[in-house]
This record gives C-alpha cells, sequence and structure tokens, in this order.
C-alpha cells in the first residue's frame, strides 16, 4: 500500500502521461531543497521536500496554440479540501487553472475541473 505522499506523486505522473498522450506539454513542480536543523547536532542538514508551484499547483502545462495552464492533482475525495485552499488563497483563477481528481475503481480516470471547480465539465481518460 502506498503512503499518501507516493499516491500523490504517482496520481501526478498519470496525469502527466494523460495530458503529454493529448499534446500537451507539461512540466511538474520540483522539489525544493529545505535546511533543517540535526536534533543531535544542531548542525544544518538539506533535505530535498515536495513543492507547488505558488503553494498550490502540480504541473504546469502548455498547448500548442501557446495557451498556459496549471492543475492540481488530487483524488476524488480531497477535491473539497483542494478546491477550498485554491479559492482562499486568492490566486488570479482563469479557466486554465484546472483540478483533475482521480476516480478509483474498475473505470479509473480523472474530472476535471475549472474554476469555481463546483462540477466537472469533462473526463480525462
Amino acid at each position: 500500500m502506498l503512503n499518501s505522499s507516493a499516491k500523490g506523486r504517482r496520481l501526478v505522473q498519470i496525469a502527466r502521461k494523460l495530458l503529454e498522450a493529448r499534446g500537451y506539454r507539461v512540466e511538474i513542480a520540483q522539489n525544493a531543497v529545505r535546511w533543517w536543523k540535526d536534533k543531535k547536532t544542531d548542525a544544518l542538514q538539506p533535505r530535498s521536500v515536495h513543492h507547488d508551484l505558488f503553494t498550490l499547483w502540480d504541473l504546469l502545462w502548455c498547448r500548442e496554440d501557446g495557451v498556459l495552464g496549471l492543475a492540481q492533482v488530487t483524488t476524488k475525495e480531497n477535491l473539497s479540501h483542494r478546491r477550498t485552499k485554491i479559492l482562499a488563497d486568492g490566486f488570479p483563477l482563469t479557466p486554465h487553472c484546472w483540478i483533475l481528481a482521480y476516480v478509483g475503481g474498475r473505470g479509473a480516470h480523472f474530472r476535471l475541473y475549472r474554476p469555481p471547480f463546483e462540477a466537472w465539465e469533462e473526463i480525462v481518460k
């Protein structure tokens, strides 16, 4: 069984492959280096930690026609939390700021939500 961060990374990779298969160019938010104090020695130690774009987005995507967008990848169960976080942030949203919510099971797929993220418009398979 995957822990939540491993599951999240796996879903981001699946979403990336789906978008690339549709002709999008996709970049995943890179990890950032943070310095932590070692409890035993008080020395600073570098650690690689997950880092979202603008603290909200997992993916940056671009279409052939030059349209740029951002996507947050999550599960259907965490959709409400992600929606609340994005809307509360005050980030300037466009129709190209998406939440891709993974719906697991036999017919596993992503639902694409556009602002204000209240209903899905299409299914990304």
